[in-house]
């Protein structure tokens, strides 16, 4: 509440004492006659002073956060989390992680005012050496010309900041990663993502974003029917124990295989076992003639085959 106040009661100091305008020393607009005892006074109480200060205020809250982020982060490697497991499945509220990002977003803070620091201990060498070591001139351009980028580092540490730039991130993904891997699964490297609603305290009942762990037996499975036509076999080749594995009965009940003619309607081939709901048919047809040996000709009966096995695989 007072701090913008104070500071510009200290800007407006100099000015009301006619203190500030062309350096020659410096070549540039900063408290006139710098170098003499009474303007490295005026630096000093309204400027570098206060720089020192909140460096030194910046310094010790950090270091106080680190040391109290240290000691939970102990309290959570020693505590016994096997009882409250039993009685709940939450995970506990503070880890490690979150440690580590809170003290990498701490740490940021002092940056700014410590690229002050040079400018400084260059006026305050000049002062009593009246002479600036050339590295230190060239430390001090330097930090005075980053204070910018320094500003923009701690800016893009803030919460609300990371939090749009993952919104936005997450937006493309999804419309862009997701989008093309529905599209082209062949082509994909299993990186789309799906948000999870969770019902975790932790996580505030957020959405959180898991990995879609897609299977790959179901992935070579989806390429394969989907690339590929079904083979082409010759009628001799066309045996039970070739299409036994469409038929879930196993040894149980024979297949039942329908031809066009026969005027038998649908067969429905449950599991023996009961334990799926799905069910096998094959489409009904009309053939009055059996599968092998009728006097359709083969090549009709393979391509027939063919479509009600892939008929089939797309309704599993």
């Amino acid at each position: 509440m007072f701090a913008f106040p104070f500071a510009l009661f200290l800007s407006l100091l100099p000015v009301v004492a006619n203190i500030f305008g062309y350096d020659e020393r410096l070549g540039g607009c900063w408290y006139r006659g710098s170098g003499q005892h009474s303007i490295f006074i005026w630096e000093w109480v309204t400027f570098y002073g206060w720089i020192y200060a909140s460096i030194l205020y910046c310094a010790i809250v950090i270091i106080m956060v680190i040391v109290k982020l240290h000691l939970v982060a102990k309290q959570i490697d020693t505590f016994d989390f096997s009882s409250t497991s039993r009685s709940s499945s939450h995970p506990p509220l503070i880890n490690k992680a979150m440690i580590s990002s809170v003290v990498r977003r701490v740490i940021w803070y002092p940056v700014l005012p410590l690229a002050q620091i040079f400018g400084g201990i260059n006026d305050t060498c000049y002062y009593v050496n009246s002479y600036v070591p050339y590295p230190l001139k060239f430390i001090c351009a330097i930090c005075l010309s980053l204070q910018g980028f320094l500003n923009a580092l701690v800016f893009a540490q803030d919460i609300a900041v990371t939090r749009t730039f993952q919104a936005i991130k997450l937006q493309w993904w999804i419309s862009i990663v997701n989008s093309y891997e529905s599209h082209y699964p062949h082509k994909s490297y299993n990186k789309a993502i799906a948000l999870v609603k969770s019902n975790d305290l932790n996580y505030n009942n957020a959405d959180i974003i898991k990995s879609d762990m897609i299977n790959d037996d179901w992935l070579r499975y989806m390429l394969l029917i989907k690339l590929f036509s079904p083979p082409k076999i010759r009628p001799r080749e066309i045996l039970s124990d070739h299409l036994s594995s469409i038929n879930p009965f196993g040894d149980n009940e024979p297949s039942v295989l329908v031809d066009e003619g026969q005027g038998i309607k649908p067969v429905h081939l449950k599991d023996s076992h009961q334990h799926s709901s799905s069910s096998y048919y094959f489409k009904s047809v009309n053939s009055s003639e059996p599968l092998i040996g009728s006097s359709i000709e083969p090549t009709k009966r393979i391509s027939r085959i063919s479509e009600e096995i892939e008929t089939t695989l797309e309704r599993l």
